[in-house]
């Protein structure tokens, strides 16, 4: 529930991006993808309202492989690696694709922010270079997600710790005081069992005290 609050909190962002990237490449299609061992899934989409497909049907599987390129296929139908693949033989019959890595704080890709058109195309250098922009957007808030996770699980565990700290506290206050009751009641004890002690104790501390009042150099000498 905490994962998916943190992506709720940045979905806002993501969905500007792939408004404004249908926008400038004029495509009915716009995702930005994570993919993990087994499928893609869009954190963002304009254009479709498919959650996530298999990765062996992923153009974005093929895009991570080289984290600081971009992606272009011009004509799926004639490129041999998705010439025969579901999305572009079936819906939504993807022609063109283009998309950039998405990375994480190390640079390792974890998804790309994509434009899909079902004809065939190229991008202007310029165009080229507007996508790779988005993506390091893309890429900036979730290394800001990160960053907040980590911030939360340092501000979590000084709580915890504060918490044992507040807990512990007066545990240690009501052992000091039983500590100081058990070495008055051994005083006590000692005093009630040794009273000859006690009187040559108080007296010893009577002349000691006498002696410095008086401050004379035969008290000094004694």
């Amino acid at each position: 529930l905490r994962a998916k609050n943190d992506w709720a909190d940045f979905l806002p962002s993501f969905e500007n991006i792939v408004a404004l990237a249908q926008e400038m490449f004029e495509v009915p299609i716009c995702l930005i993808s994570l993919v993990d061992a087994d499928r893609q899934w869009f954190k963002a989409k304009h254009g479709t309202d498919v959650p996530e497909t298999p990765r062996e049907m992923s153009f974005c599987a093929q895009a991570i492989l080289q984290p600081e390129e971009l992606f272009v296929v011009p004509d799926a139908p004639a490129d041999p690696r998705f010439a025969t693949n579901a999305l572009v033989t079936g819906a939504p019959g993807i022609r063109f694709y283009a998309g950039m890595p998405i990375k994480d704080e190390d640079g390792f890709a974890l998804g790309s922010l994509c434009v899909i058109d079902v004809q065939p195309r190229t991008l202007t250098p310029e165009q080229a270079e507007a996508l790779k922009r988005l993506a390091r957007q893309v890429s900036a808030h979730l290394a800001a997600r990160r960053q907040r996770t980590v911030l939360e699980r340092v501000e979590r565990k000084t709580a915890e710790r504060a918490s044992e700290l507040a807990r512990a506290n007066p545990l240690l206050h009501v052992e000091m005081e039983e500590r100081k009751t058990i070495q008055a009641a051994r005083e006590r004890l000692i005093t009630e069992k040794n009273p000859a002690a006690m009187s040559r104790t108080a007296s010893a501390r009577i002349a000691t005290h006498a002696c410095c009042k008086n401050s004379t150099s035969s008290c000094r000498k004694i």
